[in-house]
């Protein structure tokens, strides 16, 4: 009598997912029937035109990055971070197909104007 096939297709499965690139764009996702879907790129938009908050935005825009030097200034404040920290990201980093996103947790000393960075808090997307 023959085996069940269900247990064979999963298997199979399971061989093509381990046998994906970690090369592969991150915007690609194989779906059930192992076709590659293609989601929209996400363009960063400019510090300027995002005006005030409200719920309408997507929490999860990206928003280009401006460096103090690009406008003829000096960054008005320093920042240090945990070893444990920066590890936990490097660690992220490595681990996720997409942006690199999640929370970061600290102190802000206003005398000093130090912002430490204590705490990391991964998240997927």
């Amino acid at each position: 009598m023959p085996e069940p096939a269900a247990p064979k297709k999963a298997e199979e499965r399971s061989k093509k997912q381990q046998g994906r690139s970690l090369a592969e764009p991150a915007g690609t996702d194989v779906g059930a029937a192992g076709k590659r879907m293609e989601t929209k790129p996400r363009v960063p938009v400019r510090y300027c035109t995002l005006g005030t908050r409200d719920s309408a935005r997507n929490p999860q825009t990206l928003v280009e990055v401006t460096s103090f030097a690009a406008i003829n200034k000096f960054q008005p404040f320093n920042v240090a971070i945990s070893s444990n920290v920066l590890l936990l990201l490097d660690f992220h980093s490595h681990l996720t197909r997409s942006e690199v996103v999640g929370y970061l947790g600290g102190r802000w000393d206003t005398n000093t104007q130090l912002l430490t960075v204590l705490r990391a808090f991964p998240c997927r997307t």
